[in-house]
């Protein structure tokens, strides 16, 4: 059985790879793009450590998703983007683990 993203509707397994690899890119970038908007916080306050942490986890899962799509994606305009995906490592510190 095909595994799909979390939040992905079932209607992405049947259409064909590179439709599918582009509505799954998306979906990844609307998830960092929302986690990336709580990252704002106001002056003088430290960026709240899970708001990092979930940055990064949203970006980590777009580059991979970029990675394992990537023939499906050679035909887009900026395949290569995987390689710039941003890291959040410039962040600071995220949250602690035990």
């Amino acid at each position: 059985m095909p595994v799909k993203p979390r939040g992905l509707s079932a209607d992405v397994l049947p259409l064909p790879a590179r439709y599918g690899a582009r509505i799954a890119a998306r979906f990844r970038l609307e998830q960092m793009l929302t986690t990336a908007a709580e990252l704002v916080s106001p002056p003088g306050r430290d960026r709240d450590p899970e708001a990092v942490h979930q940055f990064r986890v949203a970006a980590r899962r777009l580059r991979n998703t970029l990675r394992d799509f990537k023939t499906a994606l050679d035909d887009t305009p900026g395949h290569r983007a995987y390689r710039r995906a941003p890291s959040g490592g410039h962040l600071g510190p995220g949250r602690r683990g035990p």
